[in-house]
């Protein structure tokens, strides 16, 4: 029989046990500190218990995505009980998948060590996320699972279009196709890039042919119809309900609500895009990416002059990553660090004109390089929402996610080798690399757990028991942890309450339902909704109950 060398055993098992033991403590470190007790994660807990209870997503509940995600959890309740716990358990769950599917992504291209670091950045920076006071911008409690779900979902759709190019097997191609429906049928913006993505992939498939055009098109048949049928079936259940063409138009719903409603046009949106002052956001991102550049020059002048000269390379590092750790030190409460991953959409886009460039000069591709085309496009377009102001401290914990592990593992693993193919002795660019992603990334962490650690109470009872930060500069947060636990001893269950303009979690820990479909009343609300017919309803159907 044959035996597996020592390294090859290490590589199977030192990178998934290094990882899930970081996995593990992030989760104890963090035990139901992960969500926002006001803002935002109440509906995600409200809807699918409503759901559960039997009423009907967008009519008795008016919802802005996909159907995917909160019959998903409506279900989990309905089979694991209602409860917080049934939910984040669920996500943990949902979150190693995505972890171990991060992790073999990104060993496909590079070796075990290097695809370790980068998912252990995964799970540091963007999965336990918690860098603002708020919750809700983790892999944990997300402010929406569609966008989680979606990502994840948008994951194996590539990797299935990936496995299609390498072994010509139909049944992958049905994968992705199956996946890009039910992407289709959740998150609007993730479609969008992900479809993208995978017609690239197509495209350089029919250019190269690296199989007959009977699989291509056997293939490509497979995909569509396999994207059609979760689309069809959902409609068809969805219809038991409410008729076929309003089933339709609600699992449409989302579509016409970006393009009809003007949110770009809300300075809160504009803000988060970096559109409120275009000028200026670009000029930073050209600022910044011209210190990463300049920063490179040096480093590579500096090995240049002392490659020859082994005794001096450690040297020499050490006193650069000194300086870089008294620098991260003297800046440590500073937001700038907030603020590096703003190139990111430059160096993508960069590094996806010379590999097309390329491709159109011998127009074949090799695996690897159609791997990693097709996942720059995805990462890429995916920052379309944050193009000049790339941030991983709220929403960019997920859209921004992709983007920033692929620009580390260019600027980690790609760079140094390009270095190296040109004989140059690269280990103290390495070196410096490696230490001042280990301070960016220390520095996020300690934010994170800072925040975590500020969470010392807690509301809710059993499996809804969710910790939060009781703060004296936030008297708001405690006054609404004392009325959920008033309005439960006190209101009566069967009356409705009505939360304005933000607060459904209240609803939902005391198990009381809101009289009309519209449970959060944010500016956002109304842009979508309308003001009018937002008080048309509370007019027909008054809550018993204000808070």
């Amino acid at each position: 029989m044959l035996q597996a060398k020592p390294s090859a055993i290490s590589s199977r098992i030192i990178p998934p046990s290094v990882i899930t033991a970081v996995g593990i403590a992030l989760t104890v470190l963090s035990w139901r500190r992960w969500p926002d007790i006001l803002i935002d994660y109440g509906h995600e807990l409200y809807v699918p218990w409503r759901i559960a209870e039997g009423e009907r997503l967008y009519t008795d509940l008016y919802w802005v995505y996909g159907p995917i995600s909160p019959y998903f959890n409506a279900l989990l309740f309905r089979w694991f009980g209602i409860g917080f716990t049934t939910l984040f358990v669920s996500n943990l769950v949902l979150t190693a998948i995505g972890t171990a599917l991060v992790y073999f992504i990104f060993r496909r291209w590079t070796s075990p060590l290097y695809a370790t670091v980068i998912t252990i950045i995964f799970l540091c920076l963007f999965a336990f996320n918690h860098l603002q006071p708020i919750g809700n911008y983790n892999f944990i409690t997300p402010y929406t699972h569609n966008l989680t779900h979606s990502l994840l979902l948008s994951y194996l759709a590539l990797s299935a279009l990936w496995r299609f190019f390498r072994t010509s097997t139909v049944f992958w191609a049905g994968m992705c196709g199956a996946c890009l429906g039910l992407v289709f049928l959740n998150k609007i913006e993730i479609f969008a890039t992900l479809f993208l993505a995978v017609c690239l992939g197509w495209m350089l498939i029919l250019i190269s042919r690296p199989m007959s055009w009977r699989v291509i098109g056997t293939g490509g048949l497979t995909a569509i119809l396999f994207f059609v049928l979760p689309v069809a079936a959902v409609v068809t259940v969805m219809s038991r309900q409410v008729p076929w063409p309003t089933a339709w138009d609600n699992v449409m719903f989302q579509w016409s609500a970006i393009i009809d409603t003007p949110i770009t046009q809300i300075h809160f949106f504009k803000v988060l895009m970096g559109t409120d002052d275009s000028s200026k956001s670009l000029g930073q991102i050209l600022i910044l990416t011209t210190g990463y550049a300049l920063a490179l020059g040096v480093l590579i002048w500096i090995n240049s002059r002392i490659q020859k000269r082994l005794k001096c390379v450690v040297p020499v590092g050490m006193v650069i990553v000194g300086a870089l750790a008294v620098t991260a030190w003297c800046f440590r409460e500073h937001r700038i660090w907030i603020h590096l991953f703003r190139p990111v959409p430059l160096l993508l886009l960069l590094y996806i004109l010379i590999e097309s460039a390329i491709f159109l000069k011998h127009r074949r591709f090799d695996p690897l390089r159609f791997e990693k085309l097709t996942f720059a496009v995805f990462a890429g377009v995916l920052l379309w929402k944050m193009l000049f102001r790339v941030y991983i401290d709220s929403f960019g914990f997920a859209i921004a996610g992709p983007g920033c592990l692929f620009c580390l593992y260019l600027l980690l693993d790609s760079f140094p080798a390009w270095l190296h193919r040109r004989r140059t002795d690269i280990r103290l660019v390495q070196g410096v690399l490696w230490s001042g992603v280990v301070l960016v990334v220390a520095w996020h962490l300690w934010i994170s757990l800072g925040h975590y650690f500020e969470k010392t109470a807690a509301v809710g009872r059993g499996t809804d028991r969710i910790m939060y930060a009781p703060s004296e500069s936030n008297p708001l947060v405690e006054s609404w942890a004392t009325m959920i636990e008033y309005v439960e001893k006190h209101i009566p269950r069967d009356a409705t309450v009505s939360t304005i303009p933000e607060g459904v979690l209240l609803n939902y820990l005391t198990r009381h339902r809101t009289p009309v479909p519209i449970y959060h009343f944010n500016p956002f609300a109304l842009s979508l909704y309308g003001e009018d017919h937002i008080i048309d309803l509370l007019t027909t159907h008054p809550p018993d109950y204000v808070v």
